[in-house]
Parts: C-alpha cells; structure tokens; sequence
C-alpha cells in the first residue's frame, strides 16, 4: 500500500509545533510534524524540514483557516475553517512563525527587507563570507531563516510604519518575496518609501 501524503512512515517518530503560516491568500494556525532526533543526532529545523525534497506538500493538523488579512492574534469569530489535518503545498507559503529553531550558522548575516503581498519582513539573513549577497539570495535554497525578525504593515511610509510583531527568528520562503533591499540600521526603511 503506497504511503499517504499526510502520514508518516511507521518508524518516523514525529513530533507536533505550533505554527502561524502566511500565504498570499490566508493565514493557518495548525501543527507542523517534524521528526525527533535519536540520541546524538541533530534534529532538522523547520528551515531543514522545508527544504527536503521528499514531498511537494507540507503536513499540518489541528489546523485553523483565516482570511490573509486577519490580526496577527486571530479571533475565534475571524476563523473560516477548521480542519483535523491538510496537505499544503510548500511553495504557497510566504513564511512562518513557530516551529523549530534553526541552528545557527558560521555564515555573514546581513540585515534585509524583504516585501511580501501584505507586509515587510525585517530581519538578519545568514549568507557565506565572501560571497556577493545578490547571487547568495537568486542562488539559495527557497527556505531561510530570518532573525530578529520585525514585522511592518504595507500601505505607510516606512520610515514612520510600526512593528506590528517580533520574532526570534521567522522561517521565510525567499522565492515568494516580491523583492528584498537593505534597510538603515536603526528602522526599516533608509528612505520614506511607501509600498502599496
């Protein structure tokens, strides 16, 4: 009998993270199944996990649908559909929140803006010393971790736009941006550019 799509292997032991996940079209808040480790070896972060090219679908469960353009903290009244489990297709997420950290690397970390549909993520992305930062980004796997990150809403110039959430570190999918720049250190835009 062939594998299922949403079900792991049997002796894939498998544990349960929470996860806020953007697409272009909504918002899930489920949990993402990523496997334990034995001892000695090192777990996968979501990064890692997302990154596999075993399956084009990414499993959740538990998970709860709401429109793209929901508060960060939805509320009950705000959900569209609950689901006990989903498939959904990698590519279609912009980033996510939760899950497992990654690991940090001995890479350059650079501060970037990257736009996506409804916001600008604000953050440190990791890159190879010596390695042009434009070539690492067209070149790099879709999914990276992005630290320190800030989140700012579209609409407002962004040298005056609030941060509407921070994170530890957000799990962002670099194909799905609509273009990335670099921000002053000190706020998220080094000119009072307003995106639409």
């Amino acid at each position: 009998m062939p594998k299922s799509l949403l079900q792991p292997l049997a002796d894939e032991i498998l544990s349960g993270y929470e996860a806020h996940l953007y697409l272009a079209d909504l918002q899930l808040y489920g949990l993402i199944s990523l496997p334990q480790g034995t001892l000695g070896q090192t777990l996968p972060s979501t990064v890692d996990w997302l990154n596999q090219g075993d399956s084009p679908l990414l499993p959740l469960a538990s998970v709860n649908l709401y429109r793209s353009d929901s508060p960060a903290t939805p509320r009950a009244e705000d959900i569209l559909a609950v689901l006990p489990s989903m498939g959904l297709p990698k590519e279609r997420v912009l980033y996510l929140q939760g899950g497992r950290p990654p690991a940090v690397r001995d890479g350059k970390r650079r501060r970037v803006a990257l736009l996506y549909p409804h916001s600008v993520l604000v953050g440190w992305l990791e890159g190879p010393e010596g390695q042009d930062f434009h070539r690492y980004v067209a070149l790099a796997l879709p999914f990276q971790p992005l630290f320190e990150a800030e989140v700012y809403p579209l609409g407002q110039p962004l040298s005056r736009a609030k941060c509407l959430e921070r994170h530890p570190f957000l799990t962002v999918n670099l194909r799905q941006a609509r273009g990335f720049f670099a921000p002053m250190p000190e706020g998220p835009g080094g000119v009072d550019l307003t995106l639409f």
